[in-house]
């Protein structure tokens, strides 16, 4: 979830003035002098509670180790690598995300935690399932999250009769 907080946190370095650069070091120290430059602009652009979030979100970041601050740095690269398109629909999602309650949003950071412990071969069982899911008609889809819901109330015997029954219409096809 932080890599979404890199999402939105325009200026790391803003107040943070690099020393000099070698000459050999000319290009990345371009790099990242026009890297500042344009945190600098997207900072003073903020609204005085968006840079009071993004503050916290900085010291989110600094209380994470080496390696998860490494890790965070990886998948950055990799988002910033994707097309303008998936970047975007990134971005919709977890603004989407953010509007969720506290528990949902506590509720789908576990499920995706669970999902991560999973072998990978179940992982890609359950993107299928997923993706056959969002490939469903609204109403067909819509019933089917019902079905389910009332399948997750059941007891385990009443579940086996229910996947018992399902085998059998099955059969019939």
């Amino acid at each position: 979830w932080l890599l979404f907080c890199l999402l939105a946190l325009p200026a790391l370095s803003h107040a943070d003035p690099s020393p000099p650069a070698p000459a050999e070091a000319a290009p990345a120290a371009d790099e990242a002098a026009a890297r500042r430059a344009r945190n600098a602009a997207r900072w003073a652009a903020m609204t005085p509670e968006q840079r009071e979030e993004m503050r916290g979100r900085l010291e989110q970041l600094k209380a994470l180790s080496p390696g998860e601050r490494q890790a965070l740095r990886d998948r950055w690269t990799r988002f910033e690598k994707l097309p303008p398109s998936e970047q975007s629909r990134l971005r919709d999602h977890w603004s989407a995300f953010r509007k969720l309650p506290p528990a949902e949003r506590a509720l789908m950071r576990e499920n995706f935690a669970r999902f991560r412990q999973l072998p990978p071969a179940r992982r890609a069982q359950v993107r299928a399932l997923y993706r056959r899911l969002l490939a469903l008609p609204p109403g067909e889809r819509a019933r089917f999250l019902t079905n389910l819901g009332r399948f997750r109330q059941m007891s385990p015997a009443e579940r086996e009769q229910a996947r018992d029954r399902l085998r059998r219409l099955r059969e019939r096809r």
